[in-house]
């Protein structure tokens, strides 16, 4: 009894582990979508990588930003190492802080189940709702 709960614990972990597999796309394989994204918002920059897991899109481009994109091409996340362009940032939010911290710059936004966070160029990290209305700060 135990060998056959075994058996067939191992072959839903093997399927499963097989459904999750990560696939890199390359060259026409690379959504148009995500192209597009990409040379609008983040133009001079070119994808280096992109990664494929039956759930989203995880894109890594020249400069080392790194974006993530739901299966329906929604962005999800940005993540840089220079200030994200204006254009990716709900306009709420950018006003907001260019307005509270007009010194410091984006580091990354995402969209969460319950609202938004932004990462500043000073580590700190601010919390919005999901209409762009400041929550907190955390630092």
């Amino acid at each position: 009894m135990n060998l056959k709960l075994f058996s067939m614990l191992a072959g839903i972990f093997v399927s499963g582990s097989l459904y999750a597999q990560t696939i890199v796309l390359t060259g026409s394989e690379i959504p148009d979508q995500i192209s597009a994204y990409v040379s609008k918002n983040f133009p001079g920059k070119n994808i280096e990588n992109v990664f494929w897991d039956n759930h989203e899109y995880e894109v890594k481009l020249d400069d080392r930003t790194e974006l993530e994109f739901e299966k329906n091409f929604s962005i999800k996340e940005i993540e840089s190492d220079t200030p994200l362009p204006q254009t990716v940032v709900p306009v709420k939010i950018w006003k907001f802080v260019t307005t509270r911290y007009p010194k410091q710059k984006i580091r990354s936004w995402k969209i969460l189940n319950s609202g938004q966070e932004i990462e500043l160029n000073n580590d700190i990290d601010l919390f919005f709702d999901l209409n762009g209305n400041f929550i907190r700060i955390d630092n």
